[in-house]
């Protein structure tokens, strides 16, 4: 392989990054020293846009390697149903990142989701390879990984089988807990395996929403905020697959004819506002055979539900008027971006949502 071309096209993602608000020269370097390309030989594109129909991407080497290092996602694994369940992450993402949790040489790393293992080797050229831990529950993507890693960065990098929502204690305290997999919550064994003073980075996938939050160990919690950067990883799951139920699209009560889902579907502020109001939400999308969208919503706890049509809401009305109340609220706040907010949580993982306190302010002005 020309590693003249192989240069160009890592200052070419170097610069790809930059561009998302990344300037740490030690991180920016670390994509610099770390060739993307040895870490996924193999991936997949899909067929069409939407389509559950994956093919292995073009064994052409220059449009490979061109594919290899653009600032993008790469799928690497495909489930029994057609989903993606494994992936080389977006790398401006990751770098971010690497900059919520404040990096430092000897910093003690732990990664929850080893993927093709380029993210631990970034993580070890920054920090020293006997300092990183990374744990992934695809078994079978692991011999691999470790392969890269060591070939690249040298041994040092544990390299473990593991469910990474329960971590073992015997792992020990870190000074930084990387998430790549989106989870529901922040699990406790998280909290615990944070040394004082510790960050954690992850992807809070609850009903409505998506989004990154960074937090540092403050005494036995986590105090943090919503990240100014997005992302969207692969759900953590079990080693059996990531379950996908469906809420049901039948037929039920009409409630308002009002078009409703621009305001809730298409404003990711107020997705987030609603989310951590009532935050067991939950929905899906159906497609009818028009093309429209139905959106399901359900308050999980009490199964009240809702269906938004392009022009009417049908289900139960008391959970209609609760998100009114909210939206009406949202409006009074003069509609506070989701970056705006702050969190706290407990070492049981419970978590509280505050609007930063100036943003407030200037919203009253």
């Amino acid at each position: 392989m020309d590693q003249a071309t192989v240069t160009v096209l890592q200052d070419q993602l170097v610069r790809a990054i930059q561009a998302e608000d990344v300037q740490q020269a030690d991180i920016l370097n670390a994509f610099r020293r770390v060739p993307r390309h040895a870490f996924v030989p193999v991936f997949f594109d899909r067929v069409s846009p939407n389509a559950r129909e994956w093919r292995m991407a073009s064994s052409d080497q220059a449009e490979w390697l061109h594919k290899v290092y653009t600032n993008q996602p790469l799928t690497i694994s495909i489930d029994p149903e057609g989903y993606p369940d494994s992936s080389s992450s977006h790398p401006g993402l990751m770098a971010r990142m690497l900059q919520s949790v404040h990096l430092r040489p000897g910093s003690r790393v732990l990664e929850i989701g080893t993927g093709t293992g380029y993210n631990a080797a970034l993580v070890a050229s920054l920090v020293g390879a006997a300092n990183v831990v990374t744990i992934d529950i695809n078994a079978a993507l692991l011999d691999a990984a470790r392969t890269r890693i060591e070939r690249i960065v040298g041994s040092g990098v544990r390299v473990l089988h593991a469910d990474g929502r329960n971590l073992l204690a015997n792992l020990g305290l870190f000074d930084a807990l990387i998430v790549t997999g989106a989870h529901e919550r922040l699990e406790p064994s998280w909290i615990n395996a944070l040394a004082p003073g510790g960050r954690i980075v992850f992807n809070w996938a609850q009903g409505l929403i998506k989004v990154m939050l960074e937090a540092e160990k403050v005494g036995d919690s986590l105090v943090g905020r919503v990240c100014e950067y997005g992302g969207e990883f692969m759900f953590l799951h079990a080693g059996d697959g990531v379950k996908r139920p469906l809420l049901p699209c039948i037929p039920l009560e009409l409630v308002e004819t009002t078009a409703f889902q621009s305001q809730l579907f298409d404003d990711p502020d107020f997705r987030f506002f609603l989310q951590i109001h009532l935050p067991t939400l939950g929905y899906s999308l159906w497609r009818k055979a028009t093309g429209a969208k139905v959106y399901v919503v359900e308050e999980r706890e009490t199964h009240r539900m809702l269906q938004f049509f392009p022009e009417k809401i049908r289900g139960n009305r008391s959970l209609w008027k609760e998100i009114q109340m909210l939206y009406t609220q949202f409006d009074d706040l003069a509609h506070p971006k989701h970056t705006a907010f702050t969190f706290s949580c407990l070492s049981e993982g419970q978590m509280t949502f505050a609007l930063n306190k100036a943003i407030l302010q200037q919203s009253s002005l």
